[in-house]
């Protein structure tokens, strides 16, 4: 079986009348497979705001995820989510497998739409997840037909925009399945118990169901801090130490990811997109979005669809 590098699942919007090729368009889910799979796991110790999955397609290997070490034979597989440590161990000379990942804050839009914000920080309590043969055979199947097709779209050349049009929309679709099917073989599993917590990760993991739930209506630290009847600076001190950022960090990642998306992506004015994110107005809404991304709403829309 062939093993292919670095391939990326694309799914962004783009203007049907300004593009012309493919690669224009933003990746936001990497696989790999094969021996780059496992070295990327060997290079990496904390999942810093990233969520993926990884699977055992042959041999043996040990990981340790946040403390707890987990045996991987071929059909076994766990999630990763941002904070959470991974490190492997030991693997033999047959080890091969599949890794998939993406940015959180650019994939949440979509997981949001059938995933709650507890079953998602679930993914970082219970981890390791085993497939029967035929599941395991189905979605390493899907994989690889999904990686061969970005390859004969990535390689076809020159396209007219319709056919940018209609390609972008078919990668969009065919990444949600993929990633949708990762979550149905999930549940379907029977995953391991959640491991005993301190209270810092019990904070931490209020944090991010708080702020998948407020992110539109409140940027300030102070709110999520009251929530949990902490003081700010405490509190802040505790997200950065279980995460590696800043609790503003992640409320500022989460309103702009999505304020990205939407000027891309929509049809909705700049005005609409203020009023959609709790902005008191469009020019405090263009502020705030200068000040984090160095270029003003109306500009970053026009660039994307230059």
């Amino acid at each position: 079986m062939m093993f292919l590098s670095w391939i990326y699942f694309y799914f962004a919007g783009i203007n049907p009348l300004t593009m012309s090729i493919l690669e224009k368009i933003t990746p936001i889910l990497k696989v790999v497979q094969g021996a780059q799979s496992i070295t990327e796991i060997e290079r990496r110790y904390s999942a810093q705001e990233k969520i993926g999955v990884f699977m055992c397609r042959r041999g043996e290997m040990e990981v340790e995820l946040s403390g707890r070490v987990y045996r991987l034979t071929r059909g076994e597989a766990f999630f990763f989510t941002p904070s959470m440590s991974v490190r492997l161990i030991y693997k033999n000379h047959l080890s091969d497998s599949i890794m998939a990942e993406a940015d959180m804050q650019q994939v949440l839009p979509m997981i949001n739409k059938v995933i709650s914000a507890e079953e998602i920080m679930k993914f970082r309590d219970e981890p390791f997840f085993s497939l029967a043969q035929q599941q395991f055979d189905y979605l390493e199947k899907i994989a690889l037909w999904y990686a061969r097709r970005i390859e004969e779209v990535n390689t076809a050349g020159q396209v007219s925009p319709m056919q940018v049009y209609i390609q972008e929309r078919m990668l969009n679709s065919m990444a949600e399945m993929l990633i949708y099917e990762f979550f149905n073989m999930y549940y379907a599993s029977q995953p391991a118990q959640a491991q005993p917590q301190t209270k810092k990760d019990v904070v931490y993991q209020r944090f991010m169901i708080d702020l998948l739930k407020y992110y539109r209506q409140e940027r300030d630290v102070t709110f999520y801090a009251a929530l949990q009847q902490m003081a700010p600076r405490y509190f802040s001190c505790v997200i950065k130490e279980k995460s590696g950022k800043s609790a503003l960090h992640w409320i500022v990642q989460m309103v702009i990811t999505e304020s990205k998306q939407l000027l891309k992506n929509s049809d909705m004015s700049i005005k609409e997109i203020a009023e959609h994110m709790n902005f008191s107005t469009q020019s405090f809404f263009g502020k705030y979005f200068k000040q984090y991304v160095g270029a003003s709403p109306k500009d970053f829309r026009m660039r994307k669809t230059d």
